[in-house]
């Protein structure tokens, strides 16, 4: 699950790395304090899983009508969970998940970011993000209606002997050349024809002409893309096999991406997500994370779903950055950047084969990326 490359870091799977009862149970991580962002786990909110799919059926026929009131009151606080997506987030294929997602909602202007925190220091002190483009990130693809349909086996038994978690078969539509991360976690997504739900997978293999994977997740674009799954079951709202969330921290592989154009072109409306070595990472999940590797080389202060920023009073357009740099800063001093995953060095993921340009872009001068790295502060 994890590479040396600087910038191939590799990447956690599922969300339990011990093999969970497959139970559907609404069971969540325990924050390690009770105030602030990067603390409190908040109640579920009542859409966020599959409204449109009842648990037990695993088949994907194609497009259907599952349109949804796009009405909203205000949003919540940063920590909330996503509940109806408001007026203003309508194309979630652009922009995954909904206005109040942990992934869209601006840092509140009361946040307190607190540089002196163990925690900064710990990030600080570990060298500059790279971005992945093509081995260790998450391929992303589209299918149509008119596109074969595949049936992929979905087990916590092609990778490990121990653990019973939920098994099943999923068949869905999918692109003839569609394939996973050809890096060893395999990250896949299958957008549906439907444009509303994502497949995930995670450790995806073919053999011949069958596919495996060890964890699934069907999920909702209009919804949170967070709390798939918690330490010891699976969110019952969402439809999932295996480990469930293809994340460590438990929820979406689609949050945080860096998608075609947002570095090149811009903006970049949503907070980042980021892997770090075990050695930074310790303690447990912290909102919008609910779950963590469980790895017992874990050996630092930071944990899975801690949330940095640049502070508000830091000057971008001084710092003498190129465009990508500006706008990618940009994006981490309005929404900041979430801890998702263990890799081998730090780094960012940019969306596999639409986005390698603007991965490139960011990973060409390390020294601008060195200076982003050197303000990120832990926000709450």
């Amino acid at each position: 699950m994890a590479s040396a490359a600087l910038v191939a870091c590799g990447g956690g799977g599922g969300g339990s790395a011990s093999g969970g009862s497959g139970t559907s149970l609404d069971l969540i991580g325990t924050s390690v304090d009770g105030s602030g962002i990067n603390a409190t786990i908040p109640p579920k909110a009542t859409n966020v899983g599959d409204a449109d799919s009842p648990a037990g059926s695993a088949v994907d026929p194609g497009p259907t009508d599952t349109s949804k009131d796009s009405s909203s009151s205000s949003s919540p606080s940063l920590g909330a969970q996503g509940g109806s997506p408001s007026s203003a987030q309508t194309d979630f294929l652009a922009r995954p998940f909904a206005a109040d997602s942990p992934w869209n909602q601006p840092i509140p202007s009361n946040a307190t970011y607190r540089s002196s925190d163990p925690r900064t220091t710990s990030l600080r002190s570990s060298s500059p993000f790279g971005v992945n483009t093509s081995n260790w990130t998450i391929w992303v693809w589209h299918a149509k209606a008119t596109d074969p349909t595949v049936t992929i086996n979905v087990s916590v038994r092609h990778l490990t002997s121990s653990g019973n978690a939920n098994a099943g078969d999923v068949t869905i539509r999918m692109p003839v050349d569609a394939h996973p991360d050809p890096a060893n976690d395999s990250h896949m997504v299958v957008i549906d024809p439907d444009g509303k739900h994502a497949h995930e997978f995670w450790y995806v293999k073919k053999g011949g002409s069958s596919y495996t994977a060890v964890s699934y997740a069907k999920v909702p674009l209009d919804g949170s893309g967070v709390n798939i799954s918690g330490y010891a079951a699976h969110n019952p709202d969402y439809f999932t096999y295996g480990w469930g969330a293809t994340r460590a921290y438990g929820g979406s592989q689609l949050g945080g991406l860096i998608r075609k154009g947002e570095a090149t072109q811009g903006p970049i409306e949503h907070a980042i997500a980021v892997a770090i070595p075990a050695r930074y990472l310790g303690g447990r999940a912290v909102w919008p994370a609910t779950s963590d590797d469980q790895s017992s080389d874990y050996a630092g202060v930071i944990p899975m779903g801690t949330r940095f920023a640049i502070p508000p009073d830091i000057n971008l357009d001084s710092l003498g950055l190129s465009p990508a740099h500006l706008r990618l800063a940009r994006a981490l001093q309005k929404y900041g950047l979430i801890v998702v995953d263990k890799s081998g060095s730090p780094c960012m993921y940019a969306e596999g084969l639409e986005a390698q340009a603007d991965g490139h872009a960011l990973n060409a001068n390390r020294s601008q990326m060195a200076l982003i790295h050197s303000l990120l502060t832990v926000v709450e």
